[in-house]
């Protein structure tokens, strides 16, 4: 049900990385952030901005099943890197250690 989801989510922006971190950057977005410990997307210029010019690109030609593959992947991306920092500050909580 939708409450039993809404009871399992949990915010890893305001959970974990404002709450218990300090990172070296101009941003604390999921991107920077994820690139900093390691994560690479597999498109050369990811962003949510992207995304959707990629996605008025194939509503323009839906033919071209290159562009909605090109969103896919870069949404797969997206719930990888956010798999990555939930483990990376999870090893980091198991060790005791505040993440810099």
């Amino acid at each position: 049900t939708l409450e039993k989801y809404r009871l399992s989510e949990f915010d890893l922006y305001s959970g974990l990385i404002i709450a218990y971190s300090d990172w070296p950057t101009f941003s604390y977005g999921m991107k920077y952030i994820a690139q900093r410990i390691g994560f690479k997307w597999q498109d050369p210029d990811p962003s949510g901005v992207n995304s959707i010019v990629w996605y008025n690109e194939y509503l323009k030609d839906p033919a071209d099943e290159s562009k909605l593959q090109r969103i896919l992947r870069y949404n797969e991306d997206d719930c990888r890197a956010m798999i990555a920092l939930k483990e990376y500050f999870e090893k980091r909580a198991e060790a005791g250690e505040y993440v810099s």
